[in-house]
């Protein structure tokens, strides 16, 4: 049911409810926020609301005296949600954004670029707090940062439990944290772990019939190892270990004059010719970074859309534990004559059916997005397997000049911009699920029924 406080005047901690709430409660129950516990009297609120507290335009008033919302740290001005028992009051829901360590990056403007996610306050209600590792007391349960305010959209400093469930939002956290966090909310920290290139292909390459959507790769240990790999695929891709979007990677094709590398390290890509081996390692002898966290794969020969290579992006969310779904598809088309597909360097979006129907005129793509959707599936049931805790994922999908798709990279921690600009309906719905799906976690439904 949805609910509004009313602050009464008493001179310890107490709650007043309506006599139907009370015949349900009894005379004294434990009031609970987050994880915070206060036994309190009951007490008979006159001239309740009979009826309300269907939604959150219609919430049920009930009384809380000051000092119960101060042991609480419970702001008496929201709409929450609570769930009644004998004996046994909980309000909610209480969930959170956990961001970086630069605790003085998080003001109220910063936050402003998680309003959009708010539009959706309404089917949530309770508290919405961000908050860094850094501002968490362990001794109190509490953290100190940012949370929203329904009535201005903005957003507001504050001390405030620990959320009953978080959605990880940076990845410059260590581990020791995010497991006590995971401890302290009984598992309902998601994107607890962000897994490497080299982690993520080994793990799906042990499944078999995920296997066949790799392409061949090898972590790299020595320049020899680069030679002897590009020689024998003819051409390969060198990718940094923990980076994404395109950046850090080196493009390597022999033939039979030699070695043309295509650097994009930098900012534009910068090229090389190299006329023998010997060249190549001495190149790479200069580039020692190339053998600290790289893997090296075969390169795939993408389709184009004109002279444009592009790639697929498959946006994975959960709606409920163990449920996956397809928030989105988009194809993002690089730069003529690029190697990289990366809309953060000069590409733009497409969506699937259109890219296709460019990239393989006459053909019938029918088939194409139910598998992609299929791999998709795949992958998430798969990672699940890792033992984390995964909300979502921005699937990277390569399809070939021969329509064969292949797997690229699983982005813990994705952009969707493109988006934006060919769907923003989609765009606003994969920025609302998370928040959807931790409203989960915390045992509310999005309708408004508790379950």
């Amino acid at each position: 049911m949805w609910i509004k406080l009313l602050l009464m005047s008493a001179d310890r901690p107490t709650l007043w409810l309506s006599a139907e709430l009370m015949e349900r409660v009894g005379a004294e129950a434990v009031v609970c926020f987050g994880r915070r516990l206060v036994r309190v009297p009951v007490e008979l609120l006159q001239q309740s609301q009979p009826g309300a507290g269907v939604a959150y335009e219609y919430p049920l008033e009930i009384g809380i005296s000051q000092s119960l919302a101060s042991k609480l740290c419970l702001p008496t001005h929201l709409i929450y949600r609570a769930r009644m028992a004998q004996g046994h009051v909980e309000l909610g829901p209480l969930l959170g954004l956990l961001l970086g360590r630069e605790t003085h990056r998080y003001t109220p403007q910063f936050m402003q670029k998680f309003t959009d996610r708010m539009d959706i306050y309404k089917q949530l209600g309770g508290l919405v707090c961000a908050f860094s590792p850094k501002a968490i007391d362990w001794q109190t349960g509490t953290a100190f940062g940012l949370y929203f305010l329904p009535e201005t959209n903005r957003w507001q400093y504050s001390q405030f439990p620990i959320p009953s469930a978080i959605y990880r939002r940076n990845f410059h956290t260590g581990q020791r944290v995010i497991r006590e966090l995971q401890d302290y909310t009984a598992g309902k920290l998601f994107n607890s772990y962000r897994f490497n290139k080299s982690e993520l292909y080994d793990f799906l390459g042990k499944d078999r019939k995920l296997g066949i959507n790799l392409p061949m790769w090898e972590q790299i240990g020595t320049a020899e190892q680069i030679a002897h790999f590009t020689r024998r695929h003819g051409k390969a891709i060198l990718k940094p270990m923990d980076l994404s979007r395109g950046r850090g990677i080196c493009i390597i094709e022999a033939s039979n004059v030699g070695f043309h590398i295509e650097d994009y390290r930098g900012g534009a890509p910068v090229s090389f010719e190299l006329a023998t081996e010997t060249d190549l390692l001495e190149f790479i002898a200069n580039n020692c970074d190339l053998l600290k966290r790289y893997i090296i794969q075969k390169h795939i020969n993408l389709a184009q859309v004109g002279n444009s290579r592009f790639d697929i992006r498959l946006v994975m969310q959960k709606s409920r534990p163990n449920n996956w779904e397809c928030s989105g598809i988009e194809c993002r088309v690089g730069p003529t004559h690029s190697l990289v597909t990366n809309i953060s360097r000069g590409g733009y979006a497409l969506t699937l059916e259109r890219a296709l129907a460019l990239a393989f005129p006459g053909k019938d793509n029918s088939r194409l997005p139910a598998e992609i959707n299929t791999l998709g599936q795949a992958i998430c049931v798969r990672l699940d397997q890792m033992g984390e805790h995964f909300g979502e994922f921005g699937i990277d999908i390569a399809v070939d000049k021969s329509r064969r798709l292949w797997i690229i990279e699983v982005n813990v921690y994705p952009s969707f911009k493109g988006f934006k600009r060919i769907d923003n309906l989609t765009y606003l719905r994969i920025r609302y699920n998370p928040l959807l799906y931790a409203l989960q976690l915390c045992g509310y439904d999005p309708a408004g029924e508790d379950y």
